[in-house]
């Protein structure tokens, strides 16, 4: 673990703890403000909600409703040494209509970024019109 400065509303700017992911075993719980930093994604943890790293080193983040910022200490605990968490509710209808817009915005930027790769309209030259042409005909 490390300690970082990182900037949350309404705080401002705190210390934060930065957590290999891969480093803690499933049932730890990482209370916010915190950082779980993997090979291929980073996780912010915000004051007022835990980080609980699960099987697979996945994490499933649950609501505490505390706001509060600097924890002492290397502010991991056991699953079983928190309690009171807010549960948080999901409406599935809202969360499959949401998925769905981020996957069409997502594959919507792949296709821009394979556009731009060639060359096609960004007038980087290569392959389709867009480019400054010049020489004879």
């Amino acid at each position: 673990m490390t300690t970082t400065s990182a900037f949350f509303e309404p705080l401002g700017r705190q210390p934060t703890p930065a957590y290999d992911l891969g480093s803690l075993s499933p049932g730890h719980v990482v209370p916010g403000p915190a950082l779980l930093i993997d090979a291929i994604s980073t996780v912010v943890v915000e004051p007022g909600w835990a980080a609980h790293v699960t099987g697979g080193h996945n994490v499933r983040m649950e609501a505490t409703g505390e706001q509060q910022g600097g924890q002492q200490g290397d502010g991991v605990m056991e699953e079983d040494g928190v309690g009171g968490g807010a549960a948080v509710e999901c409406d599935p209808v809202r969360l499959a209509i949401f998925s769905h817009r981020f996957m069409g915005i997502a594959e919507q930027m792949g296709r821009t970024l394979q556009v731009g790769a060639r060359g096609e309209g960004w007038g980087v030259g290569g392959g389709g019109g867009g480019g400054v042409r010049g020489g004879r005909r």
